[in-house]
């Protein structure tokens, strides 16, 4: 009984030292990745969504959810996903985090009227990136898989 008492205490007192915090946040940017147009090398289509998670003083782990629209030439036309993900982000850094995690792409909408074109559904994917961060905002950049597109998203954290 003395030993469970003694264990309570410590735990107790080692709880606060570790400092969680919840946050959660609303994102929104741009994909920036290869396009299918003969007319432009680049496609610029935008996302949105909200993450959240749980933060211990320099590792995070977060759950996000994106509306996001891709056109790829592997991809074939236009196309808006919705994307969970699960992440990891480090914050050893002075206003600099790493992150990195997977993503599962389910397609919400065609955007090709009139178009027979096979649009890949239920997709596995994977994303690395890095981020500034102060205060409230952050502003990062991360790189998809297998859409290979670069993300940049601009956060407000409540």
């Amino acid at each position: 009984m003395k030993r469970l008492i003694i264990s309570l205490i410590i735990a107790l007192i080692a709880l606060p030292a570790m400092s969680q915090k919840f946050e959660f946040d609303l994102r929104a940017g741009v994909n920036m990745q290869k396009s299918s147009s003969p007319d432009n090398k680049v496609s610029y289509l935008p996302h949105m969504g909200a993450m959240v998670g749980l933060r211990f003083s320099t590792i995070g782990f977060y759950t996000e959810i994106l509306l996001s629209i891709h056109d790829d030439k592997d991809w074939a036309e236009k196309g808006t996903y919705l994307v969970p993900s699960l992440l990891a982000r480090y914050y050893g850094f002075k206003y600099l985090y790493l992150e990195a995690g997977t993503s599962y792409y389910l397609l919400a909408e065609k955007q090709v009227n009139g178009a027979n074109v096979p649009f890949p559904d239920k997709k596995i994917g994977f994303l690395g990136g890095a981020g500034f961060y102060a205060g409230r905002f952050d502003i990062g950049l991360r790189i998809t898989l297998p859409v290979s597109s670069i993300q940049a998203t601009a956060t407000y954290i409540f």
